[in-house]
Formats: C-alpha cells, structure tokens, sequence
C-alpha cells in the first residue's frame, strides 16, 4: 500500500501480486484499495487485477463486493470469481443470474462454478449440454461438482452416469470425484455399489481417505448390512483414521439384533480417545430398543457427558420402555422433554399391551414337537410379566403371512425347523427368535440373552443341528397341545368368550 502512496513505481505484476497476497491472508479490504489507488497506474482495466481483487473478497465471503466489481467488468474471469464469492455466501441463484446474464463465450472455469452452485441436477444437466454446444469438454472439477449435485438430490443413477462418462472421456478421476459418487449411492441405498466403488478406489493408484469408507459404512448401514459395515471400519482401524462419523455410522448399523456390537463399537471408541456426541447416543440407544435398561444407562452416560440431547433422544428412551411395558419410566422421561415424537411415545407406552404393537412378544412353534411343547411351558412359567403370547405355527398361517413369515408356514418343508418371534414388526427366527424370548423372560433367564455376542453362523449352527433331529430326538404328537386353564388365555387363538358362563341354563 504505501508504495502506490509515496510514489514507488510498480508494475502491473507486482501490484497484482500484491493484491493476491492480500486475498490469502483474508485482507480484501487491502486488495480494493490497492486496485482503486492504482488508478495511475492504469490498474482498474486490468482483468487479472480486478481478477485478483474480486477472488480476495470471495475468500473473506464478501459477495457484495465481488458482485459489485462483476457489475462493472464484462471480464469472464471476474464473473467466475464473483460466482465463487456468491457460492460462499450462499447466494448462488444470483450467480447463475451473472452467469446467464454473460454475452461472451463461457470459459471451462465459469461453467464449473455454475455447476458447483447447482442444486438441482436438472441445471446441471443443462449447462452440460450447453457445454457440449460449445464444444468445451469437462474436467474432472466438472464431473466432480455434477456428481455432487446427483447426490444432493438423491440422484444415484444419473451420479453413476457422470462417474462413468468420466472415464469414456478420458477425465482422470481423483478421491472427490470416488466420494461424491459413493456419496451418491449411500443417499440411494445401494450399498452393493458402494463397494464396488469402494473396490475400485482401492485397486487404483488413488490413496481413499476416511471419507470414502464413511459412505460405504453408512450406505451398508442405511440397509442393515452390518457385518460389511463393520468389516470397512475394522480397515479403517488398521490404518488408525477412523473417526467419530466412521463409528456413528458403523453403531446405526447395528440397530435391530446388534445392540451388543453396538455397545462394544461404544466401548472402543473410548479406548481410542473418541469423545462420543449426541448422535452417537441416539444410534446406540436404537440398537438396544428391546433392552430398556441398556437405554436408560446410555441416556444417562450423555447426561454426564454434558451432552445435550436432540429431538430423537427422549422419543427412543420412552419407546424402548414402552416396548418392555415400563409405562411409568416413560412418562417420568417426559418431563425431561418437549419433543411431540415423546408424547406419541408415551402414549404408546401406556395403552394396554393388548392393543400396543411391539409390547407383546409373539412365539410360534411347532404344534406337534414335543421339544416346543416343552419349551413353551417352560417359557410360560418364567414370565410372570406375561410379556410372550403363543401360537402353533399349523394354526397361525394367514397370521404369520400378514408378517412376511409366511415362508415358514410352508407344510412338508423344513420351515418348521425354527420358531418364529414377531416383536412389533420384526420377525426373528432361529437362535436370534430363542434369544429374543430369553430377553423378556424373569431372571436370571433374562441374562442368558448376553449369547447374541456369539457370532449368529455359530448360533444357527447349533440352532439347526437340534431343529433338524427334534423329532428323533424328543418324538411327536399326532395334532398340536390344548393349553387350558390360565395357560389356554396366553394363546393367540384364546377368545374371552369362550369362559362366559350362560344366564340360564
């Protein structure tokens, strides 16, 4: 500055130098000055000065100033950087209206900065094909920031289209381009071509970075493929680049069946130094839902924390007591929110278990299995709660179909080689359906349900072996038990009407 004051001549690329330096070090008040006291030096009708000038207000978010230099100079190179500043700030559709407004040819570099301030991929679409029309051909900035539109909008069809234009094109591509497009299919639930494109980040000369495997983890996640998600955070490990959305991601794929891996990722991530936020809670509170006081206990860990909880937290804790019928422990939590989802919860929780889905736990067996009929009395005796219902499987088809478990109905298959357990609407069959009984059932019963730490090949493994030699082993019956007493209204089938005594006789 006090050079152009006490007359120092300087030239053209020094002053723009200057200017530049000014805009790196987020001095774009410096940067104006210097180019309008230049006025002498012929400075203002420089289109790299003004260039300069204008990228250094964008980078201190000065969209104001950057439109107002874009105003005054029919440059490309300044309207690129004014559009830069506006994409900055948030204030893209008036970028797309300087860039619409230009008369002169379009450069590559202000095509690329109208896709980047894209948010809806039908313009994207078109400033490509008016690329095309001028015949200018997209780098991988271009395909990049047109991926990342497709994947904003939920698009993963038309991201994978541009990802593979890439290569018919010869556009080298690098990791941004590999994360939007994996970004693209996590927002699409298409876990399988996410790793496909994870695959083949890693086969090339390209290093992912922990980003990429987020994506893949989340998009495995998204759809219950847990064990892939937990596979891509264990590489993630080896390399010690995991990070706190890694492990979120990695727990909300844990929900349903996995809530003991999703303590034990919980558990790891404070041996790495990983500080646990609110997000993490929620995830790991889903996966044990059917355990109210694993719910609890991670309730009050992001109290302690000083963590402070969002709209979901209270809504989860008092349906996970609902579901274990704990009615007054789901009112209590609502005083401690305001959130609606905890009210509809809490209703929820105090209907009667008769008409509140998800309370009860349904137990369809083998009528004619003397191993189920055993079990099923064995069930009954320690529930005291009266949590489980019952059903043989011959009696409840058309029920167990309105579930998707039809398949297990099937008369003259192996499908009655299992019991099925519907809590809510999630259906359980196997060793998960036994250990999903144990979990409602009085202690120290209710202790056993610690075996779904047991990898579920080796649970099913055994489960099949009994399953399978149930007959031979402990022998059949012609036609399914006829429960009475107290026992027959546990049953699916009971009608109350059945025990009215008549008026008159």
């Amino acid at each position: 500055m006090p050079c152009v004051e006490c007359g120092y001549r300087v030239d053209v690329i020094q002053c723009t130098a200057v200017i530049k330096s000014c805009g790196q070090a987020g001095r774009w008040v410096w940067a104006l000055q210097l180019l309008l006291r230049g006025a002498g030096l012929a400075l203002q009708r420089l289109v790299v000065a003004q260039a300069a000038a204008t990228s250094a207000c964008a980078k201190s978010h000065q969209w104001r100033q950057a439109m107002s230099m874009a105003a005054h100079s029919d440059a490309g190179a300044v309207q690129t950087a004014a559009m830069s500043a506006c994409e900055r700030g948030s204030h893209w559709p008036l970028a797309l209206a300087l860039f619409a407004s230009g008369d002169s040819r379009r450069s590559l570099a202000a095509y690329n900065a109208a896709i980047a301030l894209c948010e809806q991929w039908q313009q994207v679409v078109h400033l490509l094909m008016e690329m095309r029309g001028e015949d200018l051909r997209g780098d991988v900035v271009t395909y990049g920031a047109a991926i990342s539109t497709c994947e904003k909008g939920e698009q993963w069809q038309l991201a994978l289209c541009f990802f593979g234009e890439m290569e018919e094109s010869s556009v080298q591509k690098n990791v941004i381009s590999f994360n939007a497009a994996i970004s693209a299919c996590e927002k699409g639930e298409q876990w399988q071509a996410a790793l496909a494109l994870l695959s083949q980040l890693r086969s090339s000369t390209l290093q992912g970075d922990v980003i990429s495997y987020n994506a893949a983890i989340s998009a495995c996640g998204k759809v219950a493929q847990w064990e892939w998600a937990l596979f891509l955070l264990a590489g993630l490990g080896d390399s010690h680049s995991a990070d706190l959305v890694s492990y979120n991601a990695a727990i909300r794929a844990c929900e349903g069946e996995q809530w003991a891996w999703a303590l034990q990722l919980m558990e790891e991530m404070n041996s790495r130094a990983l500080r646990k936020d609110v997000i993490t809670f929620n995830a790991g509170m889903s996966a044990c839902e059917f355990h109210w006081q694993l719910v609890l206990m991670l309730l009050a860990e992001l109290h302690e924390e000083s963590l402070q909880a969002s709209k979901m937290t209270y809504p989860t804790a008092i349906a996970a007591c609902g579901l274990a019928a704990q009615w007054r422990r789901s009112v209590d939590l609502l005083q401690f929110t305001e959130a609606p989802a905890a009210f509809n919860a809490a209703i929820m929780a105090c209907t009667s278990p008769e008409n509140r889905p998800g309370a009860e736990t349904w137990l369809f067996f083998d009528g004619v299995c003397n191993l189920c009929d055993a079990t099923v009395n064995f069930v009954y005796a320690r529930d005291s709660e009266r949590r489980v219902r019952f059903g043989a499987i011959q009696k409840h088809q058309d029920l167990l179909e309105r579930y998707g478990a039809g398949q297990y109905a099937e008369a003259g298959s192996e499908a009655l080689s299992t019991v099925v357990v519907i809590q809510g609407d999630q259906v359980f069959v196997r060793s998960s359906a036994a250990l999903r009984v144990l979990a409602v059932m009085d202690q120290p019963w209710r202790t056993l349900a610690m075996f779904y730490l047991v990898p579920l090949p080796l649970r099913d493994l055994v489960y099949r072996v009994v399953g399978h030699n149930r007959y031979a082993m402990f022998g059949s019956k012609d036609k399914c038990m006829m429960p009475s007493g107290d026992f027959k209204k546990r049953f699916l089938e009971y009608d109350p009407k059945e025990d009215e005594k008549p008026l008159f006789r």
